[in-house]
């Protein structure tokens, strides 16, 4: 009897896993900042309580100024995504590495690995300069490796161009528009003439429209040139000069990133490398 209990219990836990891994996409991964180091913090000595009070005096309630700016970190890693204040304030936004003028035309060729985007290797997934491009990798099942850049474009127009170097052809390449800590629109294709439109919100991937089209080109290898346009409710993809979808959604209405996603679906892993990056307010 205690044997088939056992032999129960594993069964409904590889259940339970299977279930898990079936529901919607998960969350969005990008590379992680080193934890600050503790500091030690000093105990108060005991202060003998004056007979008398003291008279108040002009310091004692003088206030202090809260300086107005402060410098903004321009090349740290940051866990994910970063949230941004809605208004602007005294306080510095948080940004990712590299990032500039935040509504200035975004233009990149990859040549240089200081040009700002993040550079992490992992078991799971990795961002690194290669060969004149842009390479995100990809092991997970069903979820995105992401790579963003500071940019406040509530509407936009993004090209560049898509390789699939190797591993699953279900895997697609992505441009990120209206993106900001948990919510982003995604547009890309894979190498088997796919095309896709995600909305992200929560952390939480659906898949809005998918299709198939001729001017995509497929097989591992090939490379895609991609233009996405995200303007006012209009969400739309031309591939190598073909527009192949422009759908409606007015769910995501404001951003502060602009990036890249490697994303699987069903298999993995994938390596996917981005080149001649464009991004721009129309």
């Amino acid at each position: 009897m205690t044997v088939l209990n056992q032999t129960s219990r594993k069964i409904l836990l590889v259940a339970i896993l299977g279930l898990v891994f079936l529901v919607g996409g998960a969350a969005c991964r990008a590379p992680e900042t080193p934890a600050p180091t503790p500091t030690e913090t000093s105990v108060p000595t005991r202060t003998t309580r004056p007979t008398q009070p003291l008279p108040p005096t002009a310091t004692l309630f003088a206030s202090t100024l809260r300086p107005t700016s402060t410098p903004i970190p321009t090349a740290t890693l940051v866990p994910r995504f970063t949230p941004i204040p809605p208004t602007a304030t005294d306080t510095p936004l948080p940004v990712f590495a590299g990032a500039g003028d935040t509504d200035a035309p975004l233009i990149d060729t990859f040549g240089d690995p200081a040009s700002g985007w993040p550079i992490s290797s992992e078991d799971m997934f990795g961002f690194d300069y290669v060969d004149g491009t842009y390479e995100i990798y990809n092991n997970f099942f069903n979820e995105d490796a992401c790579a963003s850049r500071t940019r406040d474009f509530n509407n936009v127009i993004i090209d560049v161009d898509v390789t699939h170097v190797s591993g699953s052809l279900s895997a697609y390449g992505a441009v990120t528009c209206r993106k900001t800590e948990l919510d982003f629109y995604a547009l890309g294709v894979n190498a088997q003439g796919e095309w896709f439109i995600f909305r992200t919100v929560n952390n939480e991937r659906e898949l809005l429209f998918r299709g198939e089209d001729s001017a995509i080109l497929q097989g591992e290898g090939v490379t895609n040139r991609l233009q996405v346009k995200c303007l006012g409710p209009i969400l739309s993809l031309t591939v190598n000069g073909t527009e192949v979808v422009s759908q409606l959604d007015s769910f995501l209405s404001r951003g502060n990133f602009v990036g890249l996603i490697n994303g699987t679906l069903g298999d993995s892993p994938a390596v996917m490398r981005f080149d001649n990056f464009y991004a721009r307010a129309p």
